[in-house]
């Protein structure tokens, strides 16, 4: 097939899916209270690094006192004869004329994204020291405060800690029906919804999940899904095979159990995935220089894109593969999905307690090993593949804002194991056009002498609910200087031009808990 084909072809596809799409979503939202609004020329893509990872490592603080190698040993890199960091061999440098009070560089894993940050408007910028206040500790706990925007401390009326702050994004800002998908293996928390007190749900605030298969690299097909991991909307959803059939099944075999819930579900997902399944194939074809290197080494019909210079990029088992497939599909929907305004992807891998390696101590070998380093290399090298595709105008009349996050960052210090354990605050990645510099830190936010929290200035009881602001010594880790829930703020109120009242729809209480905006994005 040649590309004039191609084209063509997906020309015609856009046409029936908008058609599709349209259909659905004037279903799923009549009978429902009219959206807060509705601007959908902005996108939003969300990077979950799962595990919790060492910001530390990844946007490196080597002006403060505390990275040192008695500290960080392995983790420090190459040092100097007196044990000093180098610099120039081990952190990229941040060359702007951007004020960066506080010597700050980025791992050399990062260099695929150096061009973004060092662009004299910069297009990706770092939010460090940014965390939950209420931090627990526990992965499962803290994911789900990131991911419902609710700290663990207080569940508001009519609220819970099952439904994400996607999912209410496009429920309540959005108007409603397809609006954004969780692309993953399982469905992502970001994009739940919520069994209301009489065991159903309401339809409008269903979202779809879109799951790559994992069979590489005979199988690389993009599929939706309509599985949860929430088992009562699962059963809701898909029922039993019978006889006699239930829940979808039923729906569209002419089986009993034909409620509302289930043709109004049944019909919002499967249309959707009608509609998209053509879009989320190999066939997706990459604007400018952007590469989504899924496949294995070479060119076929299984693995349609080379692979980066860097060999040892692929190396592990197939989830950096995933992360590919996922990035891909994800970009498949907010280019080409009529209104699909907001999709999630994730990468794990990030609990480092044990060999989770720094840079080689010798400058002239690849600085690109060890676990984190591998993986952080991969997502800088999807960011800088999205921004590829923007700057190549793939989004022309509005605008893809990347979001990346993870649940806690780590310990400031190398443990007996060569890792680092989990820790307080984390370090945010925000990407696009539309990203601004700090005016006091330049492109690493709350670098600044009165804004830096330090690398050892909080340990477990410092959070909590209550936290514990003045706990006494030792510290472990840092401390939070920006509330993850202003980082989400400026992200609905510059996106969707929301006001601090509908925000409150989102992020329960925020327009009383006096939190200050990091102005990252205009």
């Amino acid at each position: 097939m040649d590309h004039s084909s191609r084209f063509d072809r997906r020309a015609a596809l856009k046409a029936g899916i908008a058609g599709g799409l349209a259909a659905a979503l004037a279903r799923t939202s009549s009978g429902f209270t009219a959206p807060l609004m509705a601007n959908t020329n902005h996108k939003l893509l969300t990077i979950f690094l799962r595990g919790g990872h060492d910001a530390n490592s990844v946007v490196i603080p080597y002006g403060d006192p505390g990275y040192s190698v008695a500290n960080r040993g392995i983790l420090n890199s190459a040092t100097g004869a007196n044990g000093t960091f180098i610099p120039s061999a081990n952190a990229l440098a941040l060359s702007g004329a951007l004020p960066n009070p506080l010597a700050v560089g980025l791992s050399p894993a990062l260099a695929p994204v150096l061009p973004l940050v060092n662009a004299t408007s910069p297009r990706l910028v770092f939010l460090h020291a940014v965390g939950n206040p209420a931090r627990t500790g526990s992965h499962f706990d803290d994911m789900r405060t990131w991911e419902t925007a609710i700290p663990q401390c207080s569940i508001p009326s009519g609220f819970d800690l099952e439904e994400g702050w996607v999912t209410r994004v496009v429920s309540e800002l959005l108007g409603g029906g397809i609006g954004a998908a969780s692309v993953s293996e399982t469905m992502q928390q970001l994009y739940r919804t919520r069994l209301l007190p009489n065991n159903t749900f309401r339809p409008d605030r269903v979202l779809p999940h879109v799951r790559a298969l994992r069979n590489y690299p005979d199988n690389t097909a993009g599929v939706y899904s309509l599985g949860t991991t929430m088992p009562a909307l699962d059963t809701k959803l898909t029922g039993v095979v019978g006889p006699p059939p239930s829940g979808l099944r039923a729906l569209f075999s002419g089986g009993a159990g034909k409620d509302a819930f289930a043709r109004v579900v049944g019909r919002q997902m499967v249309e959707s995935a009608v509609a998209a399944a053509p879009v989320v194939t190999t066939d997706y074809i990459p604007m400018g220089a952007a590469m989504y290197p899924f496949g294995m080494t070479g060119v076929g019909a299984t693995h349609p894109y080379t692979t980066p210079a860097n060999a040892g990029l692929l190396a592990d088992n197939g989830q950096i593969r995933r992360f590919f497939m996922y990035l891909r599909d994800a970009m498949a929907l907010l280019r080409d999905v009529p209104g699909v305004n907001v999709a999630g992807i994730e990468l794990g891998g990030f609990d480092t307690h044990s060999d989770q390696g720094g840079f080689d101590q010798n400058p002239a070998v690849n600085a690109i090993r060890g676990q984190l380093a591998q993986l952080i290399n991969a997502v800088a090298f999807g960011v800088a593949s999205v921004d590829a595709e923007v700057q190549a105008g793939a989004f022309s009349g509005g605008s893809l804002t990347v979001l990346v996050i993870s649940e806690f960052g780590r310990t400031s210090a190398v443990n007996n194991s060569g890792g680092t354990d989990h820790g307080g605050s984390t370090c945010v990645w925000v990407a696009g056009n539309r990203v601004v510099p700090s005016v006091t830190s330049g492109v690493v936010f709350n670098t600044a002498p009165s804004e830096w929290p330090g690398l050892f200035s909080a340990n477990d009881q410092t959070f909590g609910c209550p936290g514990n602001p003045l706990s006494p010594p030792p510290y472990q880790f840092m401390r939070i200087a920006t509330d993850y829930r202003a980082v989400y703020a400026r992200i609905f109120r510059q996106l969707y031009g929301v006001n601090s009242t509908q925000i409150d729809q989102v992020i329960p209480g925020y327009s009383t808990a006096g939190l200050v905006e990091p102005v990252f994005l205009v």
